[in-house]
């Protein structure tokens, strides 16, 4: 099973998927020991849209495999690439993990996936066994700050600007915009010792923890619901545009409650959250470590999250001040800087900022396309 509520033709067609991602793969890697498909489809809970007599994985395939590392990046953007093209799917991403490093990964929720919520398409499962033993309640508080600053990026993709209109545009926004609810709420779990990969558990976790909250939770419950059973026609453009202030204002609120309890430190504006984020111990030596290797990626990933997340503050007439502290953190971009100053509208500049993000690039060079077949 791949998805909770799939047809035979359509458990066929991803069975079909990963024959050929294995073969592919072992022609491409040297020494693969395991495969391991993760992620919604590997644990029974992929996203397939259903549409007249057309089925599409919206889901990536999220595969580890455990093998000699990369020649370099290239080949791995390559080999992506080109196993989407044959799967004809929006994307497939390949962690490649070297086995004596097994005994050593660290308790995050890509490897807490990996270990508990997997299934091997390739190899033996027993590989899991070398993975460290976690509990959920143990899992670091830092997991849940990331994906906080990490779906600003969805908050802005799925920004219902005029050209935004037909159906395959308002799709990938709302879809964008359930990541985001996903994402703060699996955040909000975290903090209470229980997070779970699945997307139902994750839901009706909620439900029962944050009964209180009783906005947030139709949220998750909606998100949820479209992430199980997607629909093409899910809305009209101003129905998204209602939805999306509804989601950012979710998204933010969430994102301050839980960043200032990270930092243990009570009603701090947005600028103090800003300077406590830059100042974190993880932060100022992924700063260093850039300053002294040249590795621009690190600065510039934490560059444009605190540009993407006073952008969500500025956007519909949050202030122009957001606006502007935005574009002074993106002006510190080492990589893909262009001349603010040849852009006047905010949707442009929001477009630039987002072309600049890695999280974002992949989801641009995919345009609006849904099915591929």
């Amino acid at each position: 099973m791949y998805n909770a509520n799939s047809s035979e033709f359509i458990e066929s067609r991803i069975s079909m998927d990963m024959k050929t991602l294995v073969s592919v793969i072992l022609q491409e890697i040297q020494n693969v020991k395991a495969i391991f498909l993760v992620g919604g489809f590997g644990r029974n809970e992929g996203s397939v849209l259903c549409y007249e007599d057309k089925y599409q994985p919206l889901n990536d395939y999220d595969l580890v495999v455990i093998g000699d590392k990369w020649q370099d990046g290239l080949q791995q953007d390559l080999l992506r690439k080109k196993l989407a093209e044959l799967c004809k799917i929006r994307q497939v991403d390949i962690v490649l993990i070297q086995p004596q490093k097994l005994t050593k990964l660290s308790h995050t929720m890509y490897n807490y996936d990996l270990k508990y919520a997997s299934k091997v398409i390739y190899g033996s499962q027993d590989l899991l066994c070398e993975i460290p033993s976690w509990q959920s309640r143990d899992m670091p508080l830092k997991e849940a700050i990331a994906p906080l600053f990490l779906f600003l990026s969805s908050i802005l993709q799925a920004y219902p600007s005029d050209k935004k209109h037909n159906k395959e545009d308002i799709f990938w926004s709302y879809q964008q915009l359930t990541k985001s609810i996903l994402g703060w709420s699996s955040a909000m779990l975290i903090f209470e010792g229980l997070y779970d990969p699945s997307y139902i558990k994750r839901k009706n976790d909620f439900q029962e923890t944050f009964s209180h909250e009783g906005d947030l939770c139709e949220l998750v419950k909606i998100a949820t619901k479209f992430r199980m059973n997607p629909v093409l026609n899910i809305c009209n453009k101003k129905e998204l545009s209602d939805f999306w202030l509804v989601a950012r204002e979710a998204h933010l609120r969430v994102l301050k409650k839980l960043v200032c309890r990270y930092y243990k430190a009570d009603n701090l504006t947005w600028d103090k959250i800003v300077v406590r984020h830059q100042s974190s111990f993880i932060n100022i030596i992924k700063t260093i470590y850039s300053i002294l290797f040249n590795q621009h990626h690190y600065r510039d990933c934490l560059n444009t999250d605190i540009a993407k997340l006073y952008l969500c503050l500025g956007l519909n007439h949050g202030g122009k001040e957001f606006i502007d502290k935005s574009k002074k953190y993106y002006q510190k971009l080492v990589m893909n800087r262009a001349e603010l100053s040849l852009i006047d509208r905010d949707e442009d500049y929001l477009n630039l900022l987002l072309k600049s993000d890695i999280n974002a690039q992949i989801f641009y060079a995919r345009g609006n396309q849904i099915f591929y077949d």
